[in-house]
């Protein structure tokens, strides 16, 4: 008894020594999914921000929405302050704070966005009425021969298609010597409006020219229902051309014109035309043709006597292409990338071949991108997609076969894609241009997961090319870049290329090949 009664004290006074000083593990809870009743696409969920953005079509009330359900990382809790909001109707026309738990606190904004097409035209407009949607304003232009005192308007649209007008002046004769102001009520909620009209003594005008390479676009208003269109010439010579009506669209009294077949780096005059009238004179210059180092893939290294470079000094740790080599030959042996040989090349390679594989166990589908593998997260990726670029191409052209194979690997943490079990693989070529800062970083792992979202703001142009069926010979295909604005400058170039469409969710068919000949920029149309 004496024994345990010691042994007894002893341990009470170890313990009382003991105290609990590590510091809990920095984990980020992130949301998974966001659903609200209505959204127009899936929502954007960006992790190293803390951002859910919803998508909303004109139609809904982006002041009262309906959450129908959203999940977060496992182990994670939301606060009841947080909960409660998100049961409720709610209010997304300005971004609502969320806090989500575990071990800290972590707080995530919930923003939405709603394009609405808005529009207000009168008789006689010179150009489009500029709309300022925060401020409720809307102004207008007419020459100074039309008076203000008996102007005509023909169409008004300021908010959603239910929303009602008070005055509604559509088709209706208005006094705009003074701004007139009108009630635009949208699901139950009324905003003051104020409408401007003024005039001017010119006539025609020209906007400045957003040049890209071989292509430019140019922009002129003048009065709606005239003979409206540009003309252009190299500067220094004598002789203007007209743009073609086919170059040309019109909207009213505002109208755009797109050259093409223009010479790179060329300094061009450009001026728009009404009825035999002239605008001032806008210059532009022409950008440069830049292609992508090694785009034929004829540099190689094998490093370490187990892993395959797309760079030809294996001293160096990167290149302008990565792979997902760098992550699979940290568990095994296997590459997931290699060259093509070619014994006409000076290197004795040309082209990339790309192979689904297993690697310990895991999926991992064969890759190549404009970019780095930056390391791993347990046996996840973690890759930087994107190269410094600010010229505007208008396709993505290359060289490619294919053979697919049945997907047997479906991530058990992504159950969505059980459907695809057994069905062909798809490979995936894909082009973007953004305008972030930085390059895009992508994570794979699920808690944290961060993927490229072709919709993201920051995507400036995109395309894409998918095939889930063989190609047993090789073809050209040229995939064009769909622009999201003809003015915003790129400032990253990402090319992707991989035999399984969902490789990021580990889900695809191992045994699945794409093999790349070239990656080549085209600048016209």
């Amino acid at each position: 008894m004496r024994i345990c009664a010691l042994a007894a004290a002893c341990c009470a006074v170890v313990t009382s020594c003991i105290t609990n000083d590590l510091p809990y593990p920095h984990i980020q809870p992130n949301f998974l999914s966001f659903e609200v009743d209505g959204q127009s696409r899936v929502a954007n969920i960006d992790s190293a921000s803390a951002t859910v953005t919803v998508f909303l079509p004109e139609e809904v009330n982006i002041r009262a929405l309906n959450v129908e359900s959203y999940t977060i990382t496992s182990g994670a809790t939301i606060s009841d302050a947080s909960a409660m909001m998100l049961s409720e109707p709610l209010d997304l026309s300005e971004p609502k704070q969320v806090v989500l738990s575990l071990y800290q606190d972590y707080t995530w904004n919930i923003c939405a966005i709603q394009d609405i097409t808005r529009y207000f035209t009168i008789e006689n407009q010179i150009g489009v009425s500029e709309i300022d949607a925060d401020a409720h304003t809307v102004s207008a232009v007419l020459p100074d021969v039309v008076p203000l005192s008996d102007v005509k308007v023909l169409t008004m649209k300021l908010a959603g298609p239910n929303a009602t007008y008070s005055p509604s002046m559509v088709g209706e004769t208005v006094d705009f010597t003074n701004p007139v102001v009108i009630d635009v009520t949208d699901h139950g909620r009324t905003t003051t409006w104020t409408i401007t009209v003024t005039q001017t003594a010119t006539t025609v005008f020209i906007e400045p020219v957003d040049a890209w390479t071989n292509v430019a676009w140019l922009y002129g208003s003048a009065e709606a229902g005239k003979d409206n269109g540009f003309e252009y010439r190299v500067q220094g010579t004598q002789d203007w051309i007209e743009v073609p009506e086919d170059w040309i669209t019109t909207d009213g009294g505002s109208f755009t014109g797109r050259l093409i077949h223009l010479l790179p780096q060329t300094t061009y005059e450009a001026r728009s035309v009404s009825d035999g009238e002239y605008s001032i004179i806008e210059t532009f210059t022409t950008g440069e043709i830049l292609q992508m180092p090694n785009s034929q893939f004829e540099e190689w290294c094998y490093v370490n006597n187990k892993m395959w470079c797309p760079w030809a000094d294996a001293a160096e740790s990167n290149g302008y292409w990565g792979t997902g080599n760098k992550g699979a030959t940290l568990l095994s042996t296997i590459n997931v990338t290699s060259p093509i040989t070619d014994i006409m090349s000076l290197t004795g390679y040309r082209g990339a071949h790309l192979e689904s594989r297993n690697v310990v166990g895991k999926y991992a589908s064969g890759n190549i991108f404009a970019g780095e593998f930056k390391g791993i997260d347990g046996t996840d990726g973690i890759l930087s997609f994107g190269q410094p670029f600010s010229q505007r191409p208008t396709a993505l052209s290359t060289r490619i076969k294919y053979k697919t194979a049945p997907i047997t690997k479906v991530s058990s943490s992504n159950p969505n894609f059980t459907y695809m079990r057994n069905e062909p693989d798809t490979c995936i070529v894909w082009c973007a241009l953004i305008d972030s800062d930085e390059p895009f970083e992508i994570r794979t792992k699920k808690s944290n997961r961060q993927l490229f979202d072709k919709n993201g703001d920051y995507v400036v142009a995109y395309g894409e090319f998918c095939s889930g069926s063989d190609i047993t010979d090789y073809v050209d295909i040229t995939i064009p870049l769909n622009y999201k604005s003809y003015s915003r400058k790129p400032k990253y170039l990402l090319v992707v290329a991989s035999t399984s469409k969902y490789g990021d969710y580990y889900t695809g068919g191992p045994g699945a090949t794409l093999d790349i000949l070239h990656f080549t920029l085209e600048y016209d149309y």
